[in-house]
């Protein structure tokens, strides 16, 4: 089992399971990742376009008004003075109104053509939710990995300095069981195990943080994952 902490502001308690399983991961990630919540609204939008292709079959108002400034313009078609000193309202309205007796097959092309839309829409919902299925995957199992390999170095690690302490006590009473070459191995040996050791935290870090990105987590969330 590996802990991950995100820094950030937690949820609520009781949103999130105790421990996560890769299905756990999946899910979350299918309702919450950025990018397929994306591609749902492709298809709201591709939807739209069939309910707009099918509205073409019945009648059809536009109203169109505006009101602007304008000077005052004299005059007729052949010559006008304008006076900018004076100014005025300047108002339009149309209005068209449209009854579709025969489209000549445009209707029924514009709504095969917003079905298929929908269509490819859809596949590409799917696709996205693939390859977010398989980065979540693949950082799932990369943040367990990370987790076993840094509890592995933890262990190593005490082991080895309660070694050093030890053989820096007897070094130092002089009865010669610990030599200064011994203590200088033990030291050399924790140094590097340390040096390992910041760099698997730093791996557990960015395996969980991109674990977090895929699946759409907010900030600061603690992560328990099941092995």
């Amino acid at each position: 089992v590996g802990v991950l902490a995100l820094v950030g502001h937690p949820l609520q308690a009781g949103d999130l399971p105790e421990r996560w399983t890769l299905r756990d991961c999946l899910a979350y990630a299918e309702k919450n990742n950025p990018q397929i919540k994306e591609a749902w609204e492709g298809v709201g939008f591709a939807r739209g376009r069939t309910k707009e292709a099918l509205g073409g079959r019945w009648p059809r108002l536009d109203l169109a008004t505006y009101l602007a400034p304008a000077p005052a313009i004299s005059g007729n078609a052949l010559g006008s003075r304008i006076d900018w000193n004076r100014w005025g309202a300047y108002t339009f309205g149309r209005a068209e109104a449209g009854l579709p007796l025969y489209t000549f097959g445009r209707v029924p092309a514009y709504l095969s053509a917003a079905n298929w839309g929908v269509d490819v829409a859809e596949g590409e919902v799917k696709q996205k939710q693939e390859e977010i299925g398989l980065e979540v995957k693949r950082m799932y199992y990369s943040a367990l990995l990370a987790q076993t390999l840094l509890d592995l170095i933890e262990g190593v690690h005490k082991d080895v300095a309660e070694a050093e302490s030890k053989a820096s006590e007897e070094y130092q009473k002089g009865t010669g069981k610990v030599t200064r070459a011994d203590l200088g191995k033990l030291q050399v040996a924790l140094a590097e195990i340390e040096k390992y050791h910041h760099a698997a935290t730093r791996g557990t870090a960015l395996a969980g943080a991109a674990l977090r990105f895929y699946m759409g987590l907010p900030n600061g969330t603690t992560v328990t994952l099941a092995a």
